[in-house]
């Protein structure tokens, strides 16, 4: 049972990502340059946050950082067409993480993000073969 709801939420994520955006959705995110997002999903599954700040993947000129709570993760990132993402090889600081962090798994997503889709809250990172990764909100700005 729980193999089919992970199969029926990768299928979800995957739809949501190849559906076009409604004109409204596509005025409200012209890309995810300058936005931080607190990570909501990891691999198909609900992320919940351990550290002292929520899990989060933000985006500010070509850099693009995230953190699930313990290491500092970055690399430099680049739009293409039609949601397309590149990140550079990334790297992270290398303290000692509590597996529950979920870490690991979270640097493999990261590693692997090549496209996303977005409205005006959400975003879903997905790899090479649509399959989602990451879903995140977006932060209000400060």
């Amino acid at each position: 049972m729980k193999k089919f709801i992970y199969i029926a939420a990768a299928a979800l994520a995957l739809a949501a990502c190849g559906q076009k955006k409604s004109e409204n959705a596509a005025e409200a995110v012209s890309g995810i340059a300058d936005t931080k997002f607190n990570i909501t999903e990891l691999n198909g599954t609900a992320y919940q946050s351990l550290g002292e700040e929520p899990a989060f993947i933000a985006f500010e000129g070509d850099r693009c950082n995230a953190s699930v709570g313990g290491n500092s993760i970055f690399a430099v990132y680049a739009e293409g067409e039609e949601g397309k993402i590149t990140l550079s090889e990334g790297g992270a600081t290398k303290m000692m993480v509590p597996e529950e962090y979920r870490e690991d798994e979270f640097i493999a997503a990261f590693n692997a993000i090549a496209s996303y889709c977005a409205d005006a809250d959400t975003v879903v990172f997905c790899n090479a073969e649509g399959t989602a990764l990451l879903k995140a909100v977006k932060v209000a700005a400060e």
